[in-house]
């Protein structure tokens, strides 16, 4: 049997669900129309970026908290688009490996300012320092918190 949960911690977390899929929303739409990246794709293209050596489809599917059949198909749509490149990995041939292509970085570095000015100006002016810090803290100590077999964090 479990423990209620008190009224404020049920409105913490109503609060969290409804902000988190309104600013989901918002940057989501801005970052569309301004580059035509979901932000997914966006995600994928970052951490290609940020990755020293192309990644294997597993990895980047756990750096970017994807289910497989949901990588494989956005990987697919930037492939088309020329944004990333798939390439066998020179150890296990069966396993592919991803990396950003100079056209991915193009897009990556276009859409990366107008993003990270919309988070500023909807999130980020909204905090000063300590209450950024705060909820750095919370959301890391709650990450920790995840039962075993949830999403292991990115690395």
């Amino acid at each position: 049997m479990s423990k209620r949960i008190s009224p404020a911690k049920l409105a913490a977390w109503g609060a969290y669900l409804e902000y988190s899929a309104r600013i989901m929303v918002h940057l989501e739409r801005g970052l569309k129309a301004r580059s035509g990246l979901t932000m997914g794709e966006y995600n994928i293209l970052l951490v290609l970026a940020q990755a020293a050596e192309p990644l294997r489809m597993g990895e980047l599917g756990q750096k970017v908290v994807f289910a497989p059949s949901r990588l494989t198909y956005a990987v697919g749509v930037l492939e088309k688009r020329e944004l990333v490149e798939r390439c066998p990995d020179a150890g296990d041939r069966r396993v592919a490996r991803v990396t950003l292509t100079a056209a991915g970085r193009a897009a990556l570095r276009a859409a990366a300012g107008p993003h990270l000015e919309d988070i500023d100006t909807t999130v980020m002016s909204h905090l000063d320092e300590a209450d950024a810090a705060h909820l750095h803290r919370i959301f890391t100590h709650l990450g920790q918190c995840l039962p075993d077999g949830a999403t292991p964090p990115p690395k």
